[in-house]
């Protein structure tokens, strides 16, 4: 009996493999296929702030390029739990006892995280134990932050032809169940369960769904739940999956185009990371624009209002860039000018992860390119800015009737005349410069999840 214990203690000691007596395994660790035949090594622990335990933190390990990582989000407990042979599989990255790793924990909107450490991996044990405290200020990021809870987990979606749109899933600790598709055709977000209609069945262990025909046609929202339903819910309850993927449809028929991001876009190329969010413009637009076409995003990267720009990047022989000079960014409005030579029809095809945590976002000083951060339509005056708006400020949109911009004034404390902001498109707000010292410079945009 001794001789069997030393046997499979020095197994483990060899290839690293998960002590299970030590229960490293948090309840909300993804469960996709892979990890079936993956060695396992678990960096596990508890996050905390300010002596108490944080839920939904991204903790990180990596080698030495942060871009490839293997993560893992923190559960009520503000416990987490990372397999690093994830980074193995993911990229290649040899696995050593005797090398030195990163564990970090992304910036939160609270601006609490962790700067990276060192830490080495002990494989007598099968597993590390790392305790977590953050600190105001620090960490990586903030990393997109997307809450990833219920039976189904890492929900993702990619256009894998124009025509279709394929759902990618994995499972929680409790391994693969049957799913069932809904979607939602047309309009904004919304959170009312018959407002999603049955699309398939798909048995256990199957983890992606080609949606075609009217479903995957203009815009619409895909939900991947379990079969059978969690007691006590419905197709919307985030104890199923509390991920929602969409395809957004945004006609481009002007020379001159205002478009917004308000997704977390997705694609093929970009699913190796925990949330499989993918800025590329190569990987997003790639083939929807004429070659000559240009795309503009605002850069606000000086300090300075005045040496602000606007930055191109055009379509020439079938790519932005290499890389690209920006990426998508949620709540970030773009200009998108269309080759004079192209006569076409076009739409902008958008698939990505609907943001299910509250934004909050900055008004800086003088002009802002900005967009709904979330698929929905709003007032002008319900639209996050609070009383934050003076006198002076005015909210730019591209008009219908011709190329030009029409202009909405702040005016006594109103705005003058309303508007509806849509979710498709993109607009300028321009922050009165602010000469009182005494006075901020900028002021918070917030706005509450669908």
């Amino acid at each position: 009996m001794v001789k069997k214990y030393f046997i499979v203690f020095l197994l483990m000691a060899v290839f690293g493999s998960a002590a299970i007596a030590a229960n490293p395994v948090v309840p909300n660790t993804p469960y996709p296929y892979y990890m079936n035949f993956l060695p396992f090594y678990w960096v596990k622990g508890t996050v905390k702030k300010e002596g108490q335990v944080v839920a939904n933190r991204i903790v990180t390990v990596y080698f030495d390029d942060i871009k490839k990582e293997a993560t893992g989000l923190t559960d009520a407990n503000g416990n987490y739990a990372i397999n690093i042979y994830r980074l193995n599989y993911f990229f290649d990255t040899a696995i050593s006892f005797s090398d030195n790793y990163n564990i970090a924990v992304y910036k939160g909107t609270d601006n609490y995280g962790k700067n990276a450490e060192i830490i080495n991996f002990d494989s007598k044990v099968g597993f590390i134990t790392k305790n977590i405290v953050l600190a105001q200020g620090e960490g990586p990021g903030p990393k997109d932050e997307i809450i990833d809870t219920g039976r189904i987990r890492m929900t993702w979606i990619e256009k894998d032809t124009p025509d279709t749109a394929k759902l990618h899933w994995a499972y929680d600790v409790n391994g693969p169940t049957a799913v069932k598709i809904y979607a939602k055709s047309g309009g904004e977000f919304t959170r009312t369960p018959v407002d999603y209609t049955f699309v398939a069945d798909v048995p256990p262990a199957i983890m992606e769904y080609q949606i075609s025909g009217a479903n995957a046609k203009g815009t619409n929202y895909y939900r991947v739940i379990p079969e059978p339903l969690l007691v006590n819910t419905d197709v919307l309850s985030d104890a199923n999956n509390s991920i929602t993927v969409a395809q957004v449809t945004i006609p481009i028929n002007k020379a001159e185009n205002f478009v917004g991001c308000s997704l977390y876009t997705t694609s093929a190329k970009g699913a190796v990371n925990y949330f499989h969010v993918d800025k590329s413009l190569n990987n997003i637009l790639s083939g929807q624009l004429s070659e000559g076409s240009s795309i503009y995003s605002f850069n606000m990267a000086d300090p300075d209002y005045s040496k602000r720009y606007l930055e191109k990047t055009t379509y020439l022989n079938g790519s932005f860039g290499n890389p690209p000079p920006f990426g998508f960014d949620l709540s970030k409005g773009y200009l998108v000018y269309r080759s004079l030579d192209d006569a076409t029809d076009r739409n902008l095809v958008f698939v990505g992860i609907i943001k299910n945590t509250d934004f909050k976002g900055e008004i800086d000083t003088a002009y802002n390119l900005i967009s709904s951060p979330f698929t929905k339509k709003y007032l002008l005056s319900n639209f996050g800015f609070g009383t934050s708006p003076v006198d002076g400020d005015a909210f730019y949109y591209w008009s219908q009737k011709g190329s030009y911009l029409e202009k909405v004034f702040r005016n006594n404390g109103k705005w003058d005349p309303e508007h509806n902001v849509v979710f498709e498109k993109g607009y300028w707000y321009y922050k009165t410069i602010e000469t009182d010292p005494n006075k901020p410079k900028k002021f918070n945009w917030e706005l509450s999840k669908p």
